[in-house]
């Protein structure tokens, strides 16, 4: 269940360009498969009831395509009506003709709707080809993205293993995600030594990025003012409020 919120949540994300062009995609594939369903019936096809059938085909499958995507199943069924409903009307406008076919009108016939099918196939291909290069940039983007993030939380927490006012400190923070919010550190500074565990809410970018804001504060309030860890906690506390918003708000550090 969360892996299809998730993906979700990602078309959603999706800029607008891609969506356009991956429906366009979309409608170009099930309009050869209406090009298709035409020449069953050649007989009965005239070219208005040919193009009108490949484009009810095309829009009816961009909305399945996205209504499917997105998982509303009642949309589905009134998708479904619609669909009926449009090929309903579009025989009742264009009903089909009763003529006999030579056998060159034959070839003719086969040849248009091979042609069209051809097109169509190729301008979804290429349509596709663009989706996935366009979303491919934007993935790697964001990859590269977070492997920075990933990197300079590492860098930001290592692996704590030392001795300071009479104690032994041994602790490492190993994220579930690729980026994390857990914290943990000990700092040494005029005459006290203050080991300190942090947790933010959620796991991503954004905590990790508050996480090191957290150790950022905490460090530079212990070098500047701060000389007992029970006067730590308020001061940290009136520095990040006013930095965060209320469904990510860090819990409090223990020392």
């Amino acid at each position: 269940m969360s892996g299809w919120n998730e993906r979700i949540a990602q078309i959603r994300q999706m800029p607008r360009s891609s969506i356009v062009i991956f429906l366009s995609g979309v409608a170009c594939l099930f309009g050869a498969v209406g090009t298709v369903v035409d020449s069953f019936s050649l007989e009965q096809s005239s070219t208005p009831r040919l193009l009108a059938t490949i484009v009810v085909t095309a829009f009816t499958s961009m909305i399945w395509a996205w209504v499917g995507s997105l998982r509303m199943y009642k949309g589905m069924i009134a998708v479904a009506i619609g669909q009926a409903g449009a090929f309903f009307l579009l025989a009742q406008i264009l009903p089909p003709v009763e003529r006999s076919l030579s056998a060159q009108q034959w070839r003719d016939q086969t040849a248009i709707h091979g042609l069209l099918v051809l097109c169509l196939i190729i301008a979804g291909y290429i349509l596709f080809i663009f989706f996935f290069r366009q979303e491919g940039k934007r993935f790697f983007a964001a990859h590269t993205e977070i492997e920075l993030a990933s990197g300079i939380q590492r860098q930001l927490v290592p692996v704590v293993a030392m001795k300071a006012g009479g104690f032994e400190f041994y602790g490492i923070s190993v994220p579930s995600g690729t980026v994390g919010g857990d914290l943990l550190d000990v700092v040494e500074s005029q005459g006290f030594t203050c080991a300190y565990v942090a947790d933010v809410a959620g796991h991503g970018v954004q905590a990790g990025v508050l996480m090191s804001m957290i150790k950022t504060a905490v460090r530079m309030r212990i070098a500047s003012t701060v000389t007992r860890c029970d006067r730590l906690l308020e001061s940290i506390n009136e520095v990040l409020t006013p930095l965060t918003v209320h469904d990510r708000t860090p819990h409090s550090p223990m020392c």
